[in-house]
């Protein structure tokens, strides 16, 4: 067992703290230099309360300093301590979106800058065939925290505000603008950088905004490199090679170098106070390579002695691009106060490329040479340089007892049989004595090889050994071949017998002759010399058949089929190179799958304020145009990996660049790629839409909140062959007509689908006194259906899908309320809420088919048929809780303390398809997965009168997931193939309840210094979230832990490896920020 080592032990390890030392150093040596020209500024990670007037029902907005003071670092701290609100987690993949309101993913809308961000595929079909097995980046793309200005997490159904996908909810990002940092000043700066343990990631951002006569620019960039999240007791449990430390039953976190670069840059030009002109470009890069260790179709390799076999290796990419142009009107007509025009051009890759190979170097199976055996100057040497022979010995039989047969043997100069690992294990497990001659080949007989000059010395000679199986051929043992001459040839007599025509034995002499023919091949830079062993007969009058007055070497006899005219020579089966037994190389077979979402917007925003009948109004309303392109694209190779000088003979050419090439061998030694495939036909989505808004104030105690949006989508796939990447034939052959699968595609891209939704939004605002607000909001949200939804076709006997032309618009509406008690900023927020959702598409079975080809045949193999269809529904209902209470407010005088509090319950269920173990499907009601169990959150905060140090606790209750509010999906397989027990719908899994606290804290030791520390789990506490519990998989490859104790597969117990979905166990962050 390993000593744990405590975080603080980390930083001081990794260099943490002497990296954020040299660069705190750094960041003041620039800022003495440049302080005379400057304006000074000062950091404030005090975050300034939201106006009670400004707080909307089912609404949290974050801004960049509440972000701050809590040392936000990703999107799943984002909502560390928010209810009723968690992100998606996908394992390997990270976060994935939020889970909002008993929905999640592409149900909660997610934009930037008014940019919708790419969706999953959320076809169920592609999620039940290809998500569990980790060969696709399925997320949702994220963003970097130092670039947000603010966040809006918008909780309930509305899709007034950002359109599509508004189930639940949305999650709004807005980015940084000069402007905000320009305030009174023409330049800023700032130096950021952090560390934290539970990652060991280091961050490192600078931001630069200044202005110069009518132009201002502003350049946000972050860094940051990390690992993965080190799940509780980290250091404690088995890592390779141990007993426990692959596959399912792998305790700890697989290892993953995780690398973010951001990059936001905006300059404006401003002509006028009334016009400005921006263009924007904000780029995100998401790189996470590591080890799926807990892969499960990997080898097992839990023995040190034995060696390296594959394991599967990750390049994990999340790529956004956004490159926009922004005018903004500000002059006051009677159509607008302000106007702005954008023009956005998106771009966001989410790949997943997988490697299997063995990483071990020396000690795979593939390159494997116990023995030492070189070649130096052409000839064998041991490990130390000494030359070597080949010798004989008594051999080994399969039970590992001497048979008095003589083999060939390798020998030092004495004649001396060099050591080895003379045991191994056979199939019956036991330990035998083997053969030296097992652990190295002489296979590379009548096969020509091609020797690397840059790894041999291609001067001198190569010696062939004359060996034919185990023995010597006879007591000329070997061949010294001259790489410098085109041909060198050896002639053999031996005696032999043979029977005259009337079968009588007689003596004869038969002779062979061997000719190594040497190629000098330079080629792209490399220098290669082929060998090519070949030999030939001589034949005596009446030996060659075909001419009986022949006499001669056979190969130079006369032949009509041969394209020269002669016979010719055959590959030589006599001499032999001596190579280590493996052979030379890894193999390497790979993945690499994109999904890409490509968009174009081109948006109109106005505002108007103005008054009629002394009720104010502020109009804000505008139309927008996007065009988006979602497409795969999928690529399948192998190739070898780590050479040594003995990987010489599985190849048969060298090309014009220089490399091998095995066009005739098909060997995997060199790499092959297959052409660009997909499984989803490319689809192009345009979507317009207009809408409104206006917030109207009756008087100081009645106001209201309007909104109406209306969209039109239209989905149009397209196939081309030979342009498009291909799909597979097989999954469109007669699975919408009777026809071959180049008419279904042909058909299917035909096959344009339009969509409309108009969308509402009532919300009311009553003051009835000076301490008391009552909210009430109505509102809808819809989603169109994915263009996966309605084209994803799949065809298996076992499992296939029909597209569904005929999907229809999901729906919601929420009810909401909220009473609102407030003084100064203090206040506390009872709500409750309902959301009903409908027309919610699932994947339904339609019972077994026979599809028909184009000749109206059938295969007379049922297959078991799926499809998409609006069959659920479902409801969420729940209360809240929040509440802030500044001390000043309640003593009425100045002191820094503050309490808040935030509570949600929910409850909900949702009607579809349940399957029982026997494949009956039924109708019922169950509980929803996307639901969180009741979380509650306590706060203590203080900020020092000076405001140079303060303080927060935070402190996190979160219940049990009940069982009752749970359901596995899979149940019915878990009971029917599985042959697990009987748990009825519910989840097998549950989150257990948990308690936790965190302490951040700030110290300005100077004005423009600022330093921020935090702990985090402060009493250790073992707990897992349910997001992160429910993410275990019952099938697949990846996400999965043991169903119960299976020695065979490294599973001590049952539920063994639920331990690396745990939450990490103490840990610290230190931020360090400096800014003029």
């Amino acid at each position: 067992m390993q000593t744990q080592k405590t975080s603080v032990q980390k930083i001081i390890n990794k260099g943490g703290v002497t990296k954020l030392f040299c660069y705190s150093l750094l960041s003041l040596s620039i800022t003495n230099a440049l302080a005379e020209e400057a304006t000074l500024g000062t950091i404030n990670v005090i975050d300034t309360p939201e106006s009670i007037q400004n707080k909307k029902v089912g609404e949290t907005v974050k801004t960049a300093k509440t972000l701050e003071k809590q040392q936000i670092s990703s999107t799943r701290d984002l909502v560390k301590y928010e209810t009723g609100i968690t992100v998606v987690e996908k394992g390997r993949m990270g976060a994935s979106g939020y889970a909002v309101r008993g929905v999640e993913e592409n149900r909660v809308n997610i934009t930037i800058d008014g940019l919708a961000q790419a969706q999953t595929i959320s076809s169920q079909g592609f999620k039940e065939l290809f998500e569990g097995y980790g060969n696709f980046n399925n997320t949702r793309n994220g963003i970097e925290v130092e670039t947000i200005k603010q966040v809006n997490l918008a909780k309930g159904s509305d899709s007034t505000k950002v359109g599509s996908g508004a189930l639940g909810g949305a999650v709004i990002f807005e980015t940084k603008d000069a402007r905000d940092f320009l305030m009174g000043k023409d330049f800023y700066y700032k130096f950021k950088t952090g560390y934290a343990t539970a990652n060991n990631e280091k961050m490192f951002s600078h931001t630069l905004a200044g202005r110069f006569k009518d132009f201002d620019a502003l350049v946000i960039r972050t860094d940051r490199d990390g690992h993965e999240l080190e799940n509780f007791g980290y250091d404690d449990y088995p890592d390779i090679p141990e007993l426990g430390s692959q596959g399912r039953s792998r305790q700890k976190a697989d290892p993953y170098n995780i690398s973010k670069e951001s990059t936001l840059f905006k300059l404006s030009y401003n002509p006028n106070e009334n016009n400005r002109f921006t263009v924007m470009y904000d780029d995100y890069k998401n790189h996470s390579k590591g080890t799926d260790w807990s892969y499960t179709l990997a080898p097992m390799q839990t023995e040190r002695d034995k060696p390296e076999v594959d394991s599967r290796h990750t390049n994990d990419k999340s790529n956004r691009r956004n490159v926009a142009f922004m005018f903004e009107n500000y002059s006051e007509t009677p159509l607008w106060d302000s106007l702005k025009v954008s023009v956005s051009k998106q771009k966001i890759s989410q790949k997943a490329r997988t490697d299997e190979y063995c990483d071990g170097v020396d000690a795979c199976r593939g390159v494997q040479n116990p023995l030492g055996i070189q070649l130096k100057d052409g000839k064998l040497v041991d490990n130390k340089g000494n030359e070597i022979a080949v010798g004989e010995t008594e051999a080994y039989d399969y039970s590992g007892k001497k048979n008095g047969e003589r083999i060939v043997t390798l020998v030092d100069k004495n004649g001396k049989e060099l050591p080895y690992p003379d045991e191994t294990e056979n199939w019956e497990g036991k330990m035998i004595k083997r053969n030296q001659k097992d652990l190295w080949s002489n296979a590379t007989d009548s096969r020509e090889v091609f020797l690397d000059c840059s790894k041999f010395d291609c001067s001198g000679s190569i010696r062939y050994h004359h060996i034919s199986g185990n023995k010597f051929v006879d007591d000329k043992k070997y061949a010294d071949i001259d790489l410098n001459k085109e041909q060198t040839v050896i002639v053999r007599e031996w005696p032999d017998i043979d029977w005259d025509s009337n079968w009588n034995q007689i003596d004869i002499i038969k002779r062979k002759k061997t000719v190594f023919i040497v190629e000098d091949i330079k080629r792209g830079g490399a220098h290669y010399k082929h060998i090519l062993p070949q030999e030939t007969y001589w034949d005596d009058k009446g030996d060659y058949w075909n001419d009986p007055n022949y006499e001669g070497w056979r190969a130079d006899a006369p032949s009509e089929w041969s394209k020269t005219g002669k016979v010719g020579y055959n590959n030589s089966d006599e001499y032999r190179l001596i190579l280590p037994g493996s052979r030379g190389y890894e193999t390497n077979i790979w993945t690499d799958r994109s999904l890409n979402t490509d968009t174009l917007q081109l948006k109109l925003d106005l505002t108007k304020f103005f008054t009629v009948k002394d009720i104010d109004n502020d109009l804000a309303y505008g139309i927008s145009y996007e065009k988006t392109e979602k497409s795969m694209i999928n690529y399948t190779g192998y190739g070898s990996i780590n050479h040594k000088w003995w990987a010489i003979s599985d190849m048969d050419d060298i090309d014009e660049n220089g490399n091998p090439t095995c066009n005739k061998r098909f060997s995997i030694f060199c790499n092959r790629s297959s052409g660009a495939e997909t499984f989803l036909m490319p689809v192009v989505t345009k979507s317009g839409e207009f809408h409104i808004s206006d917030n109207i104030r009756i008087n100081d105690k009645v106001a209201f909140d309007l909104g109406y949006r209306y969209d039109k989508v239209s989905h149009k796939p397209h196939y081309k062959v030979g342009v498009d990447p291909a799909l597979p034939k097989g999954l469109y052959d007669g699975v919408l007509l009777n026809g071959t699968a180049e008419e279904n595609m042909e058909y299917l891209a035909k096959q344009k689908r339009k969509f409309s939704n108009s969308s509402y939004s009532l919300a009311g605002i009553f003051d009835p006194t000076d301490y008391l607000r009552i909210q009430a909001k109505y509102s809808t949200g819809f989603r169109i259906p994915t263009s996966d939804e309605l084209y994803f076709t799949f065809k298996h006997p076992d499992f296939s899908i029909k597209p569904n032309l005929d999907l229809k618009v999901e729906k919601a509406k929420t009810k909401e309320v909220a009473l609102t008690f407030h003084k100064n900023n203090s206040f506390i927020t009872l709500g409750a809420f309902r959301t009903d959702y409908q027309n919610f598409i699932e994947l339904a079975f339609k019972g077994y088919t026979q599809f028909k080809n184009s000749k109206g045949q059938t295969s007379g193999i049922p297959y078991r048929l799926y499809q998409n269809r609006n069959n659920s529904k479902a409801k969420v209902q729940g209360l809240s809780i929040a509440a802030k209470l500044y001390l000043s407010d309640l003593l009425d005088k100045p002191n820094g303390f503050n309490i808040g509090y935030k509570f949600e319950y929910q409850k909900g269920k949702t009607f579809g398809i349940d399957t029982d173990s026997a494949g009956n499907e039924r109708e019922m009601w169950h509980a929803i997965n996307a639901i969180q169990p009741m979380k509650q959150i306590l706060s203590v905060g203080y900020v020092s009168p000076e405001q140079d140090y303060g303080f927060d606790i935070f402190y996190t209750h979160a219940s049990a997931k009940k069982k009752t509010a749970s359901y596995n999906p899979y149940h019915g397989a878990d009971q029917g193939i599985f042959n697990g027990p009987d748990e009825g719908t519910y989840a097998k899994h549950l989150s257990k309840a948990y308690n936790v606290f965190d302490v951040i804290g700030f110290y300005k030791p100077i004005k423009d210094l600022t330093i921020q520390a935090g702990v985090y789990n402060l009493f250790d506490q073992e707990y897992a979230t349910w997001e992160s519990i429910r993410s275990i998989r019952q099938f697949g490859t990846s996400n999965m832990i043991c169903k119960k104790a299976t020695p065979g597969l490294g599973c001590g117990y049952a539920d063994q490896g639920i331990e690396r979905f745990s939450a990490p166990g103490r840990n610290f962050k230190l931020n360090l920020s400096y800014e003029f």
